[in-house]
């Protein structure tokens, strides 16, 4: 009933508020995709495909720095990396196609 209801609408709103923030500091965090630290840029490629994965940024704004990690020294980065840009290639080819020939 009642409880429910202002349950999701409750998590209608701190979804809202996430996604703004994320998409606030969007470019800091692509930034932070190149890095030095090992540790920053697995939580910057973290913080990218978890945001692509829930919807809410726009990929096409995140896929350069998540390709640029797809050749990272650290496996795990680079594997999450190439794996999400893989995801998003097959959800939205026709639009990161002209993005990287341009």
């Amino acid at each position: 009933g009642s409880s429910s209801s202002f349950t999701s609408m409750h998590d209608t709103i701190e979804s809202g508020i996430i996604t703004n923030a994320v998409q606030k500091r969007l470019p800091r965090i692509a930034a932070l995709a190149v890095a030095p630290s090992d540790a920053v840029r697995n939580a910057a490629v973290q913080a990218l495909a978890h945001a692509i994965r829930h919807g809410a940024v726009n990929p096409m704004h995140c896929v350069a720095p998540l390709v640029c990690c797809c050749g990272d020294k650290v496996d795990v980065i680079a594997e999450r990396a190439f794996d999400t840009v893989h995801a998003v290639y097959n959800k939205y080819a026709p639009y990161v196609v002209p993005r990287f020939i341009e």
